[in-house]
C-alpha cells in the first residue's frame, strides 16, 4: 500500500512551512475546498507513522575532512546528487555541510568558496534520530530544529542521512 496523497500533502505542508504535524491537519481540515475528511486522512496516517527512518533514508554516507573547501563539498554533492555531506575529523563525524550553508555562509557573503573550510560552515553537532524512529517524529525533529537533514544513527554509529526529500518520497509499506 501507497502513503496517500493527503498525507504526502500535509507532510510537506509541515516541512515547508516549519509547522507542528497537527497544525498542518489542523489546518487542511478546516479548509474548504478540503477534499478528504478527517476519517480518510487520520488512518493513512496512523498506518504510516509506521514506517521507520531506515526505510527511506540514503544508506550511502558521504563525508568530507573537516579542513577541505566548501567548494570541494559543492563537488561532491554535485556527483553524488545529494544536499549535504558529513563533515569528518580524526575518523569522527564531528559535523555536516548543505547545500544551504554553502549559499548562506560562503556564497551570500561574497566568501571564495575555495577558501573556506566547512569546519567553518558547518553544522555542529549533528542532529540525528535513532533508525527505528517513525518517519513523522523525523518530521518534527526537522521541524524543530529548522534544518533539512538529519543523521541517522543506530546506537552510536552514524549509519545514514534522512532529508525532506527522503520524507516525501512514497514509500511501499508492503515492502518492508
Amino acid at each position: 500500500m501507497l502513503f496517500s496523497e493527503p498525507y504526502l500533502f500535509v507532510l510537506a505542508i509541515s516541512c515547508v512551512l516549519c509547522i507542528p504535524l497537527g497544525v498542518a491537519i489542523n489546518t487542511l481540515l478546516a479548509t474548504k475546498e478540503c477534499v478528504v475528511s478527517a476519517n480518510q486522512l487520520i488512518p493513512s496516517i496512523k498506518e504510516d507513522l509506521m514506517v521507520s527512518v531506515d526505510k527511506v533514508m540514503a544508506k550511502s554516507l558521504v563525508k568530507i575532512e573537516s579542513a577541505r573547501s566548501a567548494m570541494e563539498a559543492a563537488k561532491l554533492m554535485k556527483t553524488h546528487k545529494i544536499g549535504s555531506v558529513l563533515v569528518k575529523r580524526d575518523n569522527h563525524i564531528v559535523g555536516i555541510v548543505t547545500e544551504s550553508d554553502i549559499i548562506r555562509r560562503v556564497i551570500a557573503v561574497e566568501r571564495v568558496p575555495y577558501y573556506v573550510p566547512v569546519e567553518e560552515i558547518m553544522s555542529s553537532p549533528v542532529i540525528g534520530i535513532d533508525r527505528q524512529r517513525p518517519i513523522i517524529e523525523a518530521a518534527d525533529m526537522m521541524n524543530h530544529h529548522r534544518t533539512r537533514h538529519l543523521a541517522v544513527f543506530n546506537g552510536d554509529s552514524v549509519i545514514g542521512v534522512v532529508s525532506v526529500r527522503d520524507l516525501l518520497q512514497p514509500v511501499s509499506v508492503d515492502e518492508f
